[in-house]
């Protein structure tokens, strides 16, 4: 099973893939205007290489202001404040 790791910051996007303990595939890319795009676009590009949520677990992070659910009252500076 592949182990996925993705980080969508304010202007890039990041990925890194494990197989068994070992590196396999990194991406970097723009992030652009909506996180959960650039998100599709990622899962989009691993899929190509035969990384899909059947075969792969995910782990993500990132900056954001609110989700696409409209939902802005826990971004990140947000729990930051809470502790």
């Amino acid at each position: 099973m592949y182990q996925v790791g993705i980080d969508i910051g304010s202007s890039a996007a990041k990925a890194a893939v494990l197989n068994e303990g070992k590196l396999v595939k990194t991406l970097l890319l723009d992030t652009g205007f909506s996180g959960r795009n650039t998100a599709d676009r990622i899962y989009g590009m691993l899929e190509q290489e035969g990384i899909t949520k059947e075969n792969a677990a995910y782990v993500a992070t990132g900056y954001g202001n609110g989700d696409e659910t409209g939902r802005d009252d826990a971004n990140e500076l947000f729990t930051y404040q809470i502790g």
